[in-house]
């Protein structure tokens, strides 16, 4: 690839700027091509790799621009140079870092843009950038917050909630450490307990659950003062069911909540868990979750080592004593039964752990 890289990319930018770029899709599958070639690029080409950034970022200030002007620019173009940014950004990870502020510079301006599409790309583009940069992204959250709150309060467009929900989980994951704004985070898990009262689209609300876990995480024990209103929430949507068995869309909307609220008590679990004794009153409704869960026909590997490991974290947080009758159950026995069969370093760990306990 490496002395391919440069011509194929240059030959491909051509195309894409023509101006029967828009017909039969060529402009679309230039820059799709673009994004199969950067992914696929070996080490020798990181330096071509960084060429691109400032050349994509240049192209979409000036469709900004034009935007802002009055002229009509191909919506389809802005999405592509936002997705062509991000690409650079998981191809490049930390060392994106020199451009950060080049790309957070054309990335605000698109959600003054109305076009859900757009919305979207730039939100996934900011969720990548914050997740290479970690704990660097928080010089730009002041800049950032507030099209990601009006995103989170803008129910009808629901697919752009959903994208921003996932961006926020990104920005909580990057910030952890206690490196949340107090505020920011205040306002945030306000809006979001408002937004799992409102009747809003089902599917919005699934991955506002998992977003606790995230922020748990981040602002660890700070937590406290949510935690509260959140496991109750959390045990409510654990509650869940439907009547409906043979509706398809129903019981992959179920499994989802599922694995979110799942995801939600991991967060926690682990964000707070310095704080054993604020967490102990959760812990037996936790654990008939995770029981719970074991003993659905539904449960996958990816499922097995998740529940295996919010049990090994309880059991770190109350000392495997508290923890005799639950790791002697026969729902343990059965987690522990199916991690030995999974072939990957995690679920060997986890299951080694567990059997450290039980001991």
């Amino acid at each position: 690839m490496g002395p391919y890289f440069e011509p194929c990319v240059k030959a491909l930018l051509r195309s894409g700027d023509r101006e029967d770029a828009d017909e039969c899709n060529l402009r679309m599958s230039s820059y799709e091509a673009i994004n199969v070639l950067i992914g696929a690029t070996t080490p020798e080409c990181t330096n071509l790799v960084k060429q691109l950034v400032p050349l994509f970022c240049n192209k979409l200030a000036k469709c900004i621009e034009q935007v802002k002007a009055g002229q009509k620019i191909s919506e389809q173009l802005l999405g592509l140079l936002i997705g062509a940014i991000q690409t650079c950004i998981n191809r490049l990870d930390a060392d994106i870092l020199q451009f950060a502020n080049g790309i957070m510079r054309v990335l605000i301006p698109v959600f003054e843009i109305p076009n859900s599409t757009t919305q979207e790309e730039a939100f996934m583009a900011i969720g990548a950038l914050a997740n290479a940069i970690e704990g660097r992204f928080l010089a730009y959250m002041n800049a950032f917050a507030p099209h990601l709150i009006r995103a989170l309060t803008n129910h009808q467009e629901s697919q752009v909630f959903i994208v921003a929900t996932g961006a926020l989980g990104d920005v909580c994951r990057a910030l952890e450490g206690g490196e949340l704004p107090t505020a920011f985070c205040d306002n945030i898990v306000t809006l979001l307990l408002r937004n799992l009262e409102n009747e809003i689209d089902r599917n919005c609300k699934a991955p506002i659950l998992s977003v606790f876990g995230d922020i748990a995480l981040s602002v660890e024990d700070r937590f406290q003062k949510y935690i509260k209103l959140v496991m109750q929430v959390l045990h409510k949507a654990s509650q869940t069911t439907i009547p409906d068995q043979d509706d398809e869309e129903s019981v992959e909307f179920l499994a989802s909540l599922r694995s979110h609220v799942l995801d939600a008590y991991a967060g926690i679990v682990q964000g707070m868990s310095q704080q054993p004794r604020i967490l102990q009153q959760y812990f037996p409704a936790i654990v008939s979750y995770l029981q719970f869960l074991t003993n659905l026909p539904d449960r996958d590997e990816h499922k097995t080592k998740s529940i295996a490991g919010v049990l090994v974290d309880i059991t770190q947080c109350v000392g495997a004593n508290q923890m005799h009758g639950v790791l002697r159950d026969r729902s343990t026995d059965m987690l522990l039964n199916d991690l030995v069969k999974i072939q990957d370093d995690t679920a060997r760990d986890i299951a080694q752990m567990l059997r450290e306990f039980r001991s």
